[in-house]
Protein backbone atom coordinates (compact mmCIF):
# COMPACT_ATOMS: atom_id res chain seq x y z
CA UNK A 1 0.00 0.00 0.00
CA UNK A 2 1.51 3.53 -0.97
CA UNK A 3 0.16 7.13 -1.07
CA UNK A 4 -0.38 9.09 -3.61
CA UNK A 5 -1.05 12.82 -3.90
CA UNK A 6 -2.20 15.25 -6.49
CA UNK A 7 -2.40 19.29 -6.12
CA UNK A 8 -5.89 20.93 -7.29
CA UNK A 9 -6.16 24.57 -7.83
CA UNK A 10 -10.11 25.42 -6.81
CA UNK A 11 -11.27 28.69 -7.95
CA UNK A 12 -13.34 30.13 -4.41
CA UNK A 13 -15.30 33.19 -4.73
CA UNK A 14 -15.14 36.28 -2.66
CA UNK A 15 -16.75 35.38 0.91
CA UNK A 16 -15.29 31.97 0.56
CA UNK A 17 -11.91 33.41 0.18
CA UNK A 18 -12.75 35.67 3.32
CA UNK A 19 -13.70 32.87 5.39
CA UNK A 20 -10.51 31.01 4.33
CA UNK A 21 -8.36 33.64 5.57
CA UNK A 22 -10.19 34.20 8.64
CA UNK A 23 -9.62 30.01 9.41
CA UNK A 24 -5.95 30.34 8.75
CA UNK A 25 -5.69 33.24 10.99
CA UNK A 26 -6.87 31.91 13.59
CA UNK A 27 -5.41 28.63 13.10
CA UNK A 28 -2.00 29.94 12.82
CA UNK A 29 -3.21 31.49 16.68
CA UNK A 30 -4.01 27.95 17.63
CA UNK A 31 -0.65 26.79 16.74
CA UNK A 32 1.03 29.38 18.46
CA UNK A 33 -1.20 28.41 21.51
CA UNK A 34 -0.07 25.14 21.36
CA UNK A 35 3.64 25.84 20.97
CA UNK A 36 3.89 27.91 23.86
CA UNK A 37 2.76 25.21 25.72
CA UNK A 38 5.10 22.98 24.93
CA UNK A 39 7.77 25.39 25.38
CA UNK A 40 6.57 26.40 28.82
CA UNK A 41 6.28 22.76 30.21
CA UNK A 42 8.85 21.10 28.04
CA UNK A 43 6.38 18.71 27.22
CA UNK A 44 5.90 16.51 23.63
CA UNK A 45 3.16 14.75 24.27
CA UNK A 46 0.15 15.56 22.18
CA UNK A 47 -2.46 14.35 24.39
CA UNK A 48 -1.00 16.52 27.50
CA UNK A 49 -1.17 19.58 24.88
CA UNK A 50 -4.88 18.85 24.15
CA UNK A 51 -6.03 18.36 27.74
CA UNK A 52 -4.08 21.30 29.04
CA UNK A 53 -5.16 23.93 25.67
CA UNK A 54 -8.09 22.23 24.03
CA UNK A 55 -11.01 24.06 26.08
CA UNK A 56 -9.64 27.29 26.57
CA UNK A 57 -8.85 27.51 23.19
CA UNK A 58 -12.38 26.63 22.14
CA UNK A 59 -13.53 29.23 24.08
CA UNK A 60 -11.37 31.96 22.73
CA UNK A 61 -11.69 30.71 18.96
CA UNK A 62 -15.47 28.99 18.74
CA UNK A 63 -15.97 29.30 15.42
CA UNK A 64 -13.30 27.05 14.53
CA UNK A 65 -14.35 23.25 14.27
CA UNK A 66 -12.95 21.18 17.01
CA UNK A 67 -11.45 18.30 14.18
CA UNK A 68 -9.34 21.40 13.01
CA UNK A 69 -8.43 22.48 16.30
CA UNK A 70 -7.22 18.90 16.68
CA UNK A 71 -5.24 18.86 13.80
CA UNK A 72 -3.05 21.97 14.12
CA UNK A 73 -2.44 21.59 17.64
CA UNK A 74 -0.97 17.91 17.19
CA UNK A 75 0.86 19.56 14.56
CA UNK A 76 2.54 22.18 16.55
CA UNK A 77 3.31 19.64 19.00
CA UNK A 78 4.97 17.61 16.35
CA UNK A 79 7.02 20.25 15.12
CA UNK A 80 8.67 20.82 18.45
CA UNK A 81 9.05 17.14 18.97
CA UNK A 82 11.01 16.89 15.74
CA UNK A 83 13.64 20.01 16.68
CA UNK A 84 13.34 19.55 20.76
CA UNK A 85 17.38 18.95 20.64
CA UNK A 86 18.57 21.75 19.05
CA UNK A 87 15.15 24.22 19.61
CA UNK A 88 15.93 26.50 22.30
CA UNK A 89 13.78 29.26 21.77
CA UNK A 90 9.94 29.00 21.24
CA UNK A 91 8.46 28.36 17.96
CA UNK A 92 5.80 31.00 16.59
CA UNK A 93 5.04 31.30 13.07
CA UNK A 94 3.05 34.43 11.61
CA UNK A 95 1.22 32.73 9.08
CA UNK A 96 0.36 28.83 8.54
CA UNK A 97 0.97 27.80 5.18
CA UNK A 98 -1.28 24.34 5.59
CA UNK A 99 -4.11 22.32 6.97
CA UNK A 100 -4.53 18.65 7.16
CA UNK A 101 -8.00 17.32 7.39
CA UNK A 102 -8.89 14.23 8.31
CA UNK A 103 -11.65 12.03 7.93
CA UNK A 104 -13.90 14.26 9.96
CA UNK A 105 -13.24 17.11 8.50
CA UNK A 106 -13.94 16.29 4.51
CA UNK A 107 -15.10 14.46 2.19
CA UNK A 108 -15.56 13.37 -1.52
CA UNK A 109 -18.57 11.56 -2.92
CA UNK A 110 -18.40 11.24 -6.60
CA UNK A 111 -16.62 14.57 -7.85
CA UNK A 112 -17.94 16.53 -4.94
CA UNK A 113 -15.80 18.01 -2.41
CA UNK A 114 -16.21 18.84 0.94
CA UNK A 115 -14.94 20.35 4.21
CA UNK A 116 -15.02 21.83 7.37
CA UNK A 117 -14.41 25.99 7.44
CA UNK A 118 -15.75 29.15 9.60
CA UNK A 119 -19.17 28.62 9.25
CA UNK A 120 -21.05 25.84 6.71
CA UNK A 121 -18.82 23.35 5.20
CA UNK A 122 -17.45 24.57 1.47
CA UNK A 123 -18.94 22.91 -1.30
CA UNK A 124 -16.70 22.51 -4.60
CA UNK A 125 -17.02 20.05 -7.94
CA UNK A 126 -13.48 19.22 -8.54
CA UNK A 127 -12.17 16.91 -10.85
CA UNK A 128 -8.93 14.45 -10.61
CA UNK A 129 -6.81 14.96 -13.63
CA UNK A 130 -6.51 12.24 -15.88
CA UNK A 131 -2.48 11.54 -16.27
CA UNK A 132 -3.12 10.51 -12.15
CA UNK A 133 -5.82 8.07 -12.74
CA UNK A 134 -4.33 6.99 -15.93
CA UNK A 135 -1.25 6.32 -13.80
CA UNK A 136 -1.89 4.66 -10.50
CA UNK A 137 -4.62 2.29 -9.34
CA UNK A 138 -6.21 4.49 -6.55
CA UNK A 139 -8.10 2.52 -4.22
CA UNK A 140 -9.33 5.18 -1.70
CA UNK A 141 -9.38 8.72 -0.72
CA UNK A 142 -7.58 9.58 2.04
CA UNK A 143 -7.61 13.23 3.55
CA UNK A 144 -6.60 16.74 1.63
CA UNK A 145 -4.48 19.12 2.55
CA UNK A 146 -5.22 22.83 2.25
CA UNK A 147 -2.56 25.38 1.08
CA UNK A 148 -2.00 28.73 0.90
CA UNK A 149 0.68 30.71 -0.92
CA UNK A 150 2.09 33.95 0.40
CA UNK A 151 -0.13 35.55 -2.38
CA UNK A 152 -2.87 34.56 -0.32
CA UNK A 153 -4.20 31.53 -3.12
CA UNK A 154 -5.50 28.46 -2.12
CA UNK A 155 -4.88 24.55 -3.98
CA UNK A 156 -6.05 21.61 -2.43
CA UNK A 157 -3.41 18.26 -2.06
CA UNK A 158 -5.57 15.01 -2.72
CA UNK A 159 -4.20 12.09 -0.46
CA UNK A 160 -4.80 8.83 -2.04
CA UNK A 161 -4.14 5.14 -1.14
CA UNK A 162 -2.83 3.51 -4.19
CA UNK A 163 -1.93 -0.08 -4.53
CA UNK A 164 1.28 -1.50 -5.14
CA UNK A 165 2.09 -3.98 -7.37
CA UNK A 166 3.05 -7.37 -5.53
CA UNK A 167 6.55 -8.42 -5.67
CA UNK A 168 7.37 -10.62 -8.65
CA UNK A 169 8.65 -14.30 -6.46
CA UNK A 170 11.26 -15.68 -8.87
CA UNK A 171 13.82 -18.65 -8.25
CA UNK A 172 16.91 -16.09 -9.38
CA UNK A 173 16.58 -12.44 -8.26
CA UNK A 174 17.93 -9.75 -10.37
CA UNK A 175 20.24 -7.02 -7.64
CA UNK A 176 20.80 -3.52 -8.49
CA UNK A 177 23.60 -2.50 -6.36
CA UNK A 178 23.63 1.67 -5.95
CA UNK A 179 26.51 3.43 -4.20
CA UNK A 180 25.87 6.84 -3.11
CA UNK A 181 28.50 9.29 -2.85
CA UNK A 182 29.83 13.03 -3.22
CA UNK A 183 31.57 13.38 -6.69
CA UNK A 184 28.86 10.76 -8.14
CA UNK A 185 25.63 10.84 -6.30
CA UNK A 186 24.67 7.70 -7.28
CA UNK A 187 25.90 4.82 -8.91
CA UNK A 188 24.67 1.38 -10.59
CA UNK A 189 26.60 -1.66 -10.34
CA UNK A 190 25.83 -1.58 -14.60
CA UNK A 191 27.70 1.39 -15.03
CA UNK A 192 24.84 3.75 -14.33
CA UNK A 193 25.98 7.48 -13.54
CA UNK A 194 24.58 10.50 -11.49
CA UNK A 195 26.57 13.55 -11.70
CA UNK A 196 27.21 15.97 -8.52
CA UNK A 197 28.72 18.27 -10.41
CA UNK A 198 25.81 20.47 -10.62
CA UNK A 199 25.50 19.75 -6.95
CA UNK A 200 28.67 20.82 -6.12
CA UNK A 201 28.55 24.22 -8.51
CA UNK A 202 25.25 25.21 -6.40
CA UNK A 203 26.77 24.54 -3.38
CA UNK A 204 29.52 27.07 -3.98
CA UNK A 205 27.32 29.30 -5.21
CA UNK A 206 24.83 29.22 -2.23
CA UNK A 207 27.92 28.81 0.19
CA UNK A 208 29.89 32.33 -1.33
CA UNK A 209 26.13 34.25 -1.12
CA UNK A 210 25.40 32.86 2.41
CA UNK A 211 29.13 34.66 3.15
CA UNK A 212 27.84 37.84 1.79
CA UNK A 213 24.81 38.38 3.32
CA UNK A 214 25.81 37.22 6.67
CA UNK A 215 28.50 39.74 6.41
CA UNK A 216 26.16 42.58 6.10
CA UNK A 217 23.75 41.18 8.80
CA UNK A 218 20.95 43.70 8.35
CA UNK A 219 17.17 43.03 7.86
CA UNK A 220 16.79 42.59 4.12
CA UNK A 221 19.96 40.75 4.62
CA UNK A 222 18.39 38.15 6.66
CA UNK A 223 15.05 37.92 4.62
CA UNK A 224 17.27 36.90 1.24
CA UNK A 225 19.04 34.29 3.52
CA UNK A 226 15.92 32.97 4.38
CA UNK A 227 14.96 32.68 0.63
CA UNK A 228 18.36 31.56 -0.29
CA UNK A 229 17.64 28.29 2.16
CA UNK A 230 14.41 27.77 0.66
CA UNK A 231 16.32 27.40 -2.60
CA UNK A 232 18.87 25.24 -1.56
CA UNK A 233 16.33 22.97 0.06
CA UNK A 234 14.27 22.17 -3.22
CA UNK A 235 16.67 22.15 -5.55
CA UNK A 236 18.60 19.25 -3.55
CA UNK A 237 15.16 17.55 -3.15
CA UNK A 238 14.43 18.02 -6.96
CA UNK A 239 17.48 16.43 -7.48
CA UNK A 240 16.86 13.54 -5.32
CA UNK A 241 13.62 13.32 -7.14
CA UNK A 242 15.18 12.83 -10.48
CA UNK A 243 17.67 10.42 -9.29
CA UNK A 244 15.29 8.08 -7.20
CA UNK A 245 12.89 8.44 -10.25
CA UNK A 246 15.27 7.10 -12.88
CA UNK A 247 16.84 4.37 -10.94
CA UNK A 248 13.40 2.80 -10.33
CA UNK A 249 12.53 3.36 -14.14
CA UNK A 250 16.10 1.11 -14.99
CA UNK A 251 15.33 -1.32 -12.60
CA UNK A 252 11.43 -2.12 -14.37
CA UNK A 253 13.46 -2.12 -18.30
CA UNK A 254 16.33 -4.32 -17.30
CA UNK A 255 14.01 -6.53 -14.48
CA UNK A 256 15.77 -5.83 -11.55
CA UNK A 257 13.79 -7.49 -8.45
CA UNK A 258 16.02 -5.48 -5.65
CA UNK A 259 17.22 -2.38 -5.06
CA UNK A 260 20.74 -2.71 -2.40
CA UNK A 261 21.80 0.13 -0.47
CA UNK A 262 24.35 0.84 1.92
CA UNK A 263 23.27 1.80 5.45
CA UNK A 264 24.41 5.37 6.11
CA UNK A 265 22.70 5.69 9.49
CA UNK A 266 25.17 7.49 11.39
CA UNK A 267 27.02 9.19 9.05
CA UNK A 268 27.07 12.53 9.97
CA UNK A 269 28.21 11.41 12.87
CA UNK A 270 31.55 10.07 12.42
CA UNK A 271 34.66 12.47 12.45
CA UNK A 272 36.37 12.71 9.15
CA UNK A 273 37.88 15.90 9.01
CA UNK A 274 36.69 19.69 8.58
CA UNK A 275 36.19 19.50 4.98
CA UNK A 276 34.63 16.12 4.69
CA UNK A 277 32.08 16.37 7.22
CA UNK A 278 31.15 19.58 5.52
CA UNK A 279 30.51 17.84 2.01
CA UNK A 280 28.83 14.58 3.73
CA UNK A 281 26.75 16.70 5.44
CA UNK A 282 25.43 19.15 2.94
CA UNK A 283 23.79 16.37 0.71
CA UNK A 284 20.58 14.55 2.16
CA UNK A 285 21.56 11.20 1.89
CA UNK A 286 18.11 9.82 3.91
CA UNK A 287 15.88 11.80 1.57
CA UNK A 288 16.73 9.81 -1.58
CA UNK A 289 16.97 6.79 0.49
CA UNK A 290 13.31 7.54 1.09
CA UNK A 291 12.14 8.37 -2.46
CA UNK A 292 13.79 5.68 -3.63
CA UNK A 293 11.66 3.20 -1.37
CA UNK A 294 8.28 4.56 -1.81
CA UNK A 295 8.97 4.53 -5.84
CA UNK A 296 10.25 1.15 -5.53
CA UNK A 297 7.67 0.09 -3.51
CA UNK A 298 4.64 0.90 -5.91
CA UNK A 299 6.68 -0.78 -8.49
CA UNK A 300 7.18 -4.38 -6.45
CA UNK A 301 10.76 -3.93 -5.93
CA UNK A 302 12.34 -4.38 -2.74
CA UNK A 303 14.74 -2.38 -1.20
CA UNK A 304 17.34 -4.15 1.44
CA UNK A 305 20.52 -2.86 3.02
CA UNK A 306 23.96 -3.87 3.37
CA UNK A 307 26.97 -2.97 6.05
CA UNK A 308 28.52 -0.08 3.86
CA UNK A 309 32.58 -1.31 5.52
CA UNK A 310 35.13 -2.03 3.51
CA UNK A 311 32.77 -1.93 0.06
CA UNK A 312 34.75 0.68 -1.60
CA UNK A 313 38.08 -1.12 -0.65
CA UNK A 314 37.10 -4.77 -1.31
CA UNK A 315 37.79 -5.82 -5.02
CA UNK A 316 34.50 -7.34 -6.84
CA UNK A 317 36.49 -9.98 -8.87
CA UNK A 318 38.34 -11.94 -6.23
CA UNK A 319 37.25 -10.59 -2.64
CA UNK A 320 40.49 -9.13 -1.08
CA UNK A 321 40.76 -5.67 0.90
CA UNK A 322 43.24 -3.69 -0.13
CA UNK A 323 42.84 0.32 -0.09
CA UNK A 324 45.68 1.09 -1.90
CA UNK A 325 44.18 -0.71 -4.72
CA UNK A 326 41.64 2.44 -4.81
CA UNK A 327 42.96 5.57 -6.34
CA UNK A 328 40.43 8.60 -6.94
CA UNK A 329 37.93 7.20 -9.18
CA UNK A 330 40.25 4.37 -10.14
CA UNK A 331 40.20 1.06 -8.86
CA UNK A 332 42.73 -1.51 -9.81
CA UNK A 333 43.74 -4.88 -8.13
CA UNK A 334 46.55 -7.25 -8.59
CA UNK A 335 44.00 -10.06 -10.36
CA UNK A 336 43.48 -8.01 -12.62
CA UNK A 337 40.13 -6.58 -12.37
CA UNK A 338 39.83 -2.72 -13.04
CA UNK A 339 36.96 -0.71 -12.29
CA UNK A 340 35.73 2.37 -11.73
CA UNK A 341 35.98 2.62 -7.97
CA UNK A 342 32.31 3.72 -7.81
CA UNK A 343 30.91 0.86 -9.55
CA UNK A 344 33.34 -1.57 -7.99
CA UNK A 345 31.52 -0.31 -4.75
CA UNK A 346 28.22 -0.65 -6.17
CA UNK A 347 29.16 -4.04 -6.86
CA UNK A 348 29.90 -4.99 -3.57
CA UNK A 349 27.13 -4.09 -2.79
CA UNK A 350 25.03 -5.92 -4.51
CA UNK A 351 26.85 -9.02 -4.17
CA UNK A 352 26.29 -8.32 -0.62
CA UNK A 353 22.54 -8.77 -1.32
CA UNK A 354 22.87 -11.75 -3.52
CA UNK A 355 24.82 -13.74 -1.19
CA UNK A 356 21.68 -13.59 1.40
CA UNK A 357 18.68 -14.00 -0.94
CA UNK A 358 20.41 -17.11 -3.19
CA UNK A 359 21.81 -20.43 -2.15
CA UNK A 360 24.08 -20.46 -4.76
CA UNK A 361 26.77 -17.94 -3.49
CA UNK A 362 27.57 -14.49 -4.64
CA UNK A 363 26.83 -13.20 -8.29
CA UNK A 364 29.68 -12.74 -10.75
CA UNK A 365 30.35 -8.82 -11.41
CA UNK A 366 29.58 -7.56 -14.38
CA UNK A 367 32.57 -6.77 -16.95
CA UNK A 368 33.58 -3.12 -16.23
CA UNK A 369 33.43 -0.54 -19.46
CA UNK A 370 37.08 0.28 -19.39
CA UNK A 371 35.81 3.70 -20.95
CA UNK A 372 34.33 4.34 -17.56
CA UNK A 373 37.55 4.15 -16.00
Amino acid sequence: MSIRSVKINIDFDQEEIGRLDSLFEQSTCVFNKYAEYCFDNNSFNKFNAHNACYHDIRKLYPQIPSALVQVVGYSAVGAYRGSRKKCKRKIEIRHLKSITYNIRGCDLRGSQLTFSCIGKRIKKIVSVPEWFTDKYDIEKFKIIQLNRSKSGKYSVNFIYKVKSKEKVQTESKKVLGVDRGIYHLAATSDGQFFSGKEHRRQQRKHLYNRRCLQSKGTRSSKRKLKQLSGKEKRFSRNTNNVISKKLVEHCIKEEYNIIALEDLSGIRSKRKGKVLNKRLSSWPFYQLQTMIEYKAELYGIEVKYVDPRYTSQKCAGCGKINPENRKKSKYKCSCGWKCHSDVNASINISNLVSTKVSDTGSCQPAACDDEVC
